[in-house]
């Protein structure tokens, strides 16, 4: 009797976004997948937190770019409705809140943005709004085919031909908030058009002029919410990964991965002793978090303590007895200074108080409240936790928390008075419809997370901490060991997440040489559609036959320049041979004179 193969085995350690993605995709593929969870739910801060009839969600609270949410579900031959769930549209996309009571409403209605514009800035404005759409739509479809379905595992890949070609279009060393000023006039317009970064944890004076993309995709796209929460999303991507026998265990901490003489990642132990064996190990707990406690010491673990940090949150969750109407879905309040402000989110010395989101879920999804309430979500932008060092200069792992214990109280009143000033609803009247009230701060990140001094976004997403920059999703010694989640490539964020799940889960698959399934459902698709004349398909054929056929162009430029210099050389030997040879003399003769100086020297010294 034949003995059946046995299938490769993939161990998951975390069971964020990019966990639960990753462990639906190898199942699919064949692997024998085990999910191991610190917690008893799965999503990491992609969760909800359920109170008396109120759904909070903790992190994540804005659905944008549905194509990538569309494609995992699409990847593994199912569809989003299919799994139940529904995406709900929130109008408007945002209220915009400033200190005076002025008030600036974000929405996909042109005419709308058109009228309030020409309000601030003219008719010069709305161009100038046009102009800034043309610009941040590029960001998106350059960025989309360069960088979201892209691994970065060496500088040389900043020399592909096409990646060389599209860099000065996605502005990478301006900052977002400059490109937006180059088009809106009006301080308040920009800070309006360029709080976006916040979502990545990254002041937009330090974002990248390409994350210009995130506030292109809500005024174009709009602003969805998943029914339910984003617990629905995670929950239903669970279930497809169990669909496929991915196994998952919670209340599982990790307390190693265990690595084998030859260098190569053979399984994780637990925290209870037990050693879980594998072929592949996928980390997705916090990257900087894993390099510190779950793998051997090394200079790749010392250099992740001097990364850019990205900024952390002090988050209330409200359960209001009463509803405010004048609160929209999402409402970003800004200050007078949004420039003040972003320094002292990064100044490990002050909390925000000017700046803060508030979401309110029961605006678009009346499940997430009783009847005629709201709950309603504060997160306010803050430092991440400051590294403290012994006598000896040494970083410990202990942080100075104290400060933001003390300063809750103070950011809680400074929140009611603003929602006060701009809803019109007394302070008193607010505090008391305050049925329950639940906190999380950057302690709570990091003890509930593991999540490295508190930080939400992981490492921030300026210049240097993007593309080749940033953490690679493969560990450079060790075999067989990846990683997924917000610290590594291709960056923080769900849609991010999700994307870097698919690289990675590629990448194992060509590894172990697997097919890969998905590759096959789409490349169907893409007959069956153009055969249709779909104009997105061909739009994106069309676009990848340009970049190839500019690869070849540059390439054989290359070749010919390349060529003319090797003739040339050959034409001009001797004569070359002759300078090389009075250079190297030269040369010589300096580093001669260098050498007897420095003698003379050490022996005065006497050395």
């Amino acid at each position: 009797m034949a003995v059946k193969p046995r299938r490769s085995r993939a161990v998951v350690v975390g069971s964020g976004v990019g966990g639960v993605a990753i462990a639906a995709r190898l199942a699919y593929a064949g692997f024998d997948v085990r999910v191991l969870e610190k917690n008893s739910y799965a999503g990491g801060r992609c969760s909800t937190l359920k109170r008396n009839g109120y759904t909070f969600d903790r992190g994540p609270s804005i659905l944008l770019v549905q194509d990538v949410y569309r494609g995992i579900f699409s990847d593994l031959n199912t569809s989003l409705e299919g799994e139940g769930l529904e995406l709900l549209k929130c109008k408007p996309n945002y209220h915009v809140f400033f200190p005076d009571g002025d008030r600036f409403e974000m929405s996909t209605d042109t005419t709308t943005m058109a009228a309030q514009i020409e309000q601030r800035e003219g008719r010069k404005g709305f161009e100038g709004y046009l102009n800034f759409l043309l610009e941040a739509q590029k960001h998106y479809d350059l960025s989309f085919i360069h960088i979201l379905n892209k691994s970065f595992m060496s500088y040389w890949s900043l020399f592909r031909p096409s990646w060389i070609i599209a860099t000065p279009s996605l502005h990478p060393f301006e900052s977002m908030y400059s490109r937006v000023s180059r088009h809106l006039k009006s301080d308040r317009l920009r800070q309006a058009f360029s709080f976006a970064s916040l979502y990545v944890g990254t002041s937009p004076f330090r974002a990248v002029g390409t994350y210009s993309l995130l506030p292109y995709l809500e005024l174009t796209q709009g602003i969805f919410y998943p029914k339910g929460g984003f617990e629905n999303f995670i929950s239903s991507l669970t279930r497809l990964g169990q669909r496929f026998n991915a196994k998952y265990r919670f209340n599982a901490s990790v307390k190693q991965i265990n690595v084998s003489p030859e260098g190569r990642a053979t399984g994780v132990t637990l925290e209870s002793g037990e050693e879980i064996a594998a072929d592949v190990v996928v980390i997705n707990a916090d990257l900087i978090y894993a390099y510190h406690n779950l793998l051997p010491p090394s200079n790749a673990d010392k250099a992740l303590n001097k990364r850019r940090i990205g900024s952390s949150m002090l988050s209330f969750y409200w359960s209001l007895g009463k509803k405010i109407p004048e609160l929209g879905p999402h409402n970003m309040f800004m200050g007078d200074d949004l420039r003040k402000a972003m320094a002292d989110m990064e100044s490990n010395d002050t909390l925000v108080h000017n700046v803060f989101y508030v979401h309110v879920p029961s605006r678009v999804d009346p499940s997430a409240a009783p009847a005629g309430k709201d709950g309603v979500v504060v997160h306010i932008p803050i430092s991440s936790m400051v590294l403290k060092s012994n006598a000896q200069g040494i970083a410990e792992e202990r942080y100075s928390i104290d400060r933001y214990r003390d300063l809750i109280s103070a950011s809680r009143e400074n929140v009611l008075t603003r929602l006060s000033i701009n809803t019109g609803h007394t302070v008193e009247w607010l505090r008391a419809n305050i049925i329950e009230e639940s906190i999380h701060t950057p302690e709570t990140w990091e003890s509930e997370y593991n999540l490295f001094r508190g930080s939400t976004f992981g490492i921030s997403h300026d210049l240097w901490n993007l593309i080749c920059f940033r953490p690679k999703p493969r560990h450079a010694k060790i075999k067989n060991l990846y990683f997924v989640g917000a610290n590594t490539q291709p960056g923080s964020g769900v849609p991010l997440c999700l994307a870097g799940a698919k690289i990675v889960s590629e990448m194992i698959l060509e590894a172990f040489q697997m097919r890969v399934p998905w590759r096959h459902w789409a490349s169907r698709r893409v007959k069956e559609e153009s055969s249709g004349k779909t104009p997105g398909v061909l739009r994106l054929k069309m676009a990848r036959s340009v970049i190839s056929l500019m690869n070849i162009i540059l390439i054989a430029l290359a070749t010919v320049v390349g060529l003319v210099y090797l003739a040339m050389q050959a034409r001009d030997k001797p004569a070359a041979q002759s300078r090389m040879a009075a250079w190297e003399q030269k040369q010589w003769l300096t580093g001669h004179r260098v050498g007897h100086v420095l003698g003379q020297a050490l022996r005065s010294f006497k050395v």
